[in-house]
């Protein structure tokens, strides 16, 4: 009779296990009548619940992952091609007087914000932000290099030639003793 018992609950759990159906309600209902296990089958429901809601936050959070990825490649594509445009239209302009070079002309117009444009700039590597950081007026190059972490700021300024990193560093350092007033 034993045998006969073990035999039928080994039969059944490798059918549980291999998903052709599930023990669990039945169980959960038996155990639910066992004296002070009466709120287990309400605590399976409820868990389930939760784990059903969990997983749709995960799809959502997913979904907002991707479009902030695609967002930010958008934007720093257009920094790109911003960068490149000035970059043409100064070669192309010819005219550059002594102090009025690209660099130092307030920029008309700048696709993404200096957060943004700060954002998308730590997340390079130092060499290539300092790269792009050149080519934009010091106005810009300085209003990012405040919005960044100043980790991260150092890190690009490093990798910049000396006396572009030294220029920045003065600037930076004249807009905050100009902020203190010290």
């Amino acid at each position: 009779m034993i045998l006969l018992l073990a035999s039928i609950g080994g039969v059944l759990f490798a059918l549980d296990q291999s998903g052709w159906f599930s023990l669990q309600p039945g169980l959960i209902g038996i155990l639910g009548k066992i004296p002070g296990w009466q709120d287990l089958p309400d605590a399976v429901a409820d868990g389930r619940n939760e784990a059903k809601s969990w997983e749709q936050k995960e799809n959502l959070y997913k979904v907002q992952i991707e479009q902030l990825r695609q967002e930010k490649e958008k934007v720093q594509k257009d920094l790109e091609e911003s960068l490149f445009k000035k970059d043409s239209i100064t070669k192309s302009d010819g005219s550059s007087r002594a102090g009025d070079t690209a660099k130092d002309k307030a920029p008309a117009s700048v696709a993404p914000s200096a957060s943004q444009a700060a954002i998308l700039l730590a997340d390079m590597k130092a060499p290539t932000a300092a790269e792009i950081l050149l080519k934009v007026p010091s106005d810009v190059a300085l209003e990012i290099l405040q919005k960044m972490d100043n980790r991260k700021a150092a890190k690009i300024m490093e990798a910049m030639p000396v006396e572009n990193g030294s220029d920045l560093l003065a600037r930076l350092a004249q807009n905050q003793t100009a902020k203190t007033g010290k």
